[in-house]
């Protein structure tokens, strides 16, 4: 259950600095490079839906949540970085 509380309080923390810094963000390019704390809130947020599944024994979430989690770091984060921020 640890793995899965780490998670959860990351997804929390960076919940709160991605706010902060799309408030402080004003050019799309600022925007696009402030969404990187939420979006991976959202990656620890589900990680953390994956360690839960196992001790709620809940095979269809866990197949839910890897697959979102592995879009996310294999598909999203390459494309997104590089698309996105890098130029």
């Amino acid at each position: 259950m640890l793995p899965a509380t780490a998670s959860f309080t990351a997804s929390v923390a960076l919940t709160g600095i991605g706010v902060l810094a799309l408030r402080a963000a004003h050019t799309p390019g600022e925007r696009m490079f402030a969404l990187i704390p939420l979006l991976f809130a959202a990656q620890q947020a589900t990680e953390g839906l994956v360690w839960m599944s196992y001790p709620w024994d809940a095979p269809t979430l866990r197949a839910w949540a890897t697959q979102v989690y592995s879009v996310f770091s294999t598909t999203f984060w390459p494309v997104f970085i590089h698309g996105r921020c890098v130029h």
